[in-house]
């Protein structure tokens, strides 16, 4: 297991930190914000004004949602510390910004900043590795890790790469998943009791990192459910547990949100959201693949149609290779990706973004992975499509990098 842990990681941290030091400081979504937050977590403050590091949080004002405008429009120059500054990011639960403000215990300024970068970078690395490691321990094939890299969207590792939430709920998720399949479906030597205590642990963190992780964790939960019954019957063995788990879940995901949330009154109830269903369904899958920056960076559109197909591909692949409870949980899986982001439309228009739901999204490409992986193809065969796909991922993540790097 640590050998399969360390080739994937190697396969991914390197790529997380030229994110994280290419990338301009403040160029994510709201990392300000999440930065101020994080700095006054990891010192005992719930709520704002955070005392900071002198965090010049307003400097990305001139560059936020202007693509026009480059990076040198910051000064980034940090304030005499300590500086008091309050965040949007408040009423996010505490998991992720405790972990992503340790470093600034012990590195101040724009140095402190990157660290934290990298610091987030490393831990998403190492969860997103123990996924890999799990499914492949228990599918030992190239179609497996084929499927887990093509999980790992440019997105994906520019969230990683930045003082971001969404990050580390896609590594927690990854986790999630990578368990629960591998519970579904043990082999001969899974440590099952191990195994469960990984499930708990990452679903009960997984909740603890962003407004929205109680609704996600219950879409993975349920296809996980449809991907083996059984795992329902085994919370209802254990029913007490179960019920203290799934009722401490829902009072704290209630606690946290219920008090930034307008559900009812914060859509926009003007717009023929019928008709705008293709398009925001669409768009939502390129903020998944790639859309960075402040909303104001997308892959272009060759990029954009080579890395779909290369997905495309997969998915349709493996949905055709599959059978049973795979093909069960791959449909519900595709479902509820398309139905999530309408249901928020529907109420909070133009809050979802194609981010918030990669950590449900990354399981289709597990399923995959595990369907191709039971076929008894050529090896030839098999070497050949793993390499032209994975090749043309390589093209794409390469190419997603050098998009990021010329917009600023």
């Amino acid at each position: 297991m640590k050998r399969l842990w360390v080739g994937f990681f190697l396969m991914v941290f390197p790529l997380m930190v030229v994110w994280a030091v290419t990338n301009p400081m403040f160029a994510s979504p709201d990392e300000p914000a999440h930065m101020v937050r994080a700095q006054g977590i990891v010192r005992g403050q719930l709520e704002g004004p955070y005392q900071v590091d002198g965090i010049p949080v307003d400097d990305i004002a001139c560059l936020a949602f202007h693509p026009e405008v480059s990076a040198d429009c910051m000064a980034l120059e940090w304030a005499e510390a300590p500086t008091f500054e309050d965040s949007t990011a408040t009423n996010y639960p505490p998991l992720f910004h405790f972990l992503a403000g340790l470093p600034s215990l012990f590195v101040h300024g724009l140095t402190g900043a990157y660290v934290m970068r990298l610091w987030m970078a490393l831990i998403c690395a190492s969860l997103l590795a123990f996924a890999g490691a799990l499914l492949f321990s228990r599918y030992p094939s190239r179609f497996m890790v084929l499927g887990w890299a093509l999980s790992v969207t440019p997105m994906v590792l520019f969230l990683s790469a930045t003082v971001n939430p969404s990050g580390l709920a896609v590594a927690l998720g990854a986790v999630v998943w990578a368990s629960g399949m591998v519970l579904a479906d043990p082999g001969r030597d899974t440590d099952k009791r191990w195994l469960k205590r990984v499930l708990l642990t990452s679903a009960l963190a997984f909740l603890l990192v962003r407004r929205d992780s109680l609704l996600w964790l219950g879409a993975i939960g349920g296809s996980l459910v449809a991907l083996s019954p059984d795992l329902l019957r085994l919370a209802w063995l254990r029913r007490k547990a179960a019920v203290g788990v799934a009722t401490a879940g829902v009072v704290a995901g209630v606690l946290w949100v219920a008090p930034s949330w307008s559900v009812l009154s914060a859509g926009n109830n003007v717009r023929n959201r019928w008709a705008s269903i293709p398009n925001d369904t669409y768009t939502y899958v390129k903020q998944a693949v790639g859309w960075f920056g402040w909303l104001d960076t997308p892959l272009s559109d060759p990029v954009m149609v080579t890395a779909l197909v290369a997905l495309g591909t997969f998915l349709l692949l493996g949905l055709a290779a599959s059978t049973g409870a795979v093909t069960r949980t791959l449909a519900v899986v595709g479902t509820l990706v398309f139905l999530v982001p309408l249901v928020f439309a529907e109420f909070r228009y133009p809050y979802f973004q194609g981010r918030y739901y990669l950590p449900l999204a990354i399981g289709g490409f597990f399923l995959a992975g595990r369907s191709l992986a039971t076929l008894d193809l050529p090896r030839r065969l098999q070497s050949r499509f793993v390499g032209l796909v994975g090749v043309t991922w390589a093209v794409v993540q390469i190419w997603a990098l050098v998009i990021n790097v010329r917009r600023y």
